[in-house]
């Protein structure tokens, strides 16, 4: 089974590397925080809609490439 992070499996200089991917994730999570907070108060329940369709799009989607695949 692979380890999520090198350094788990004992080797070295891969600290850096997991450092970087775990720096540059809450980097963009708190942007996306902070986008979705902007964005809500502007445009409301327009952006919840549109995101559920976009979600129901990609659903069925996923669901057509695999019935048809």
């Amino acid at each position: 089974m692979p380890l999520p992070c090198p350094i788990a499996a004992g080797t070295s200089g891969k600290f850096a590397t997991c450092a970087v991917i775990g720096i540059v994730t809450a980097v963009f999570s708190v942007i996306g925080i902070r986008a979705g907070k902007y964005f809500g108060k502007k445009l409301g329940p327009r952006m919840e809609l549109i995101g559920g369709i976009i979600l129901i799009g990609i659903g069925l989607k996923i669901l057509l490439t695999d019935l048809f695949a």
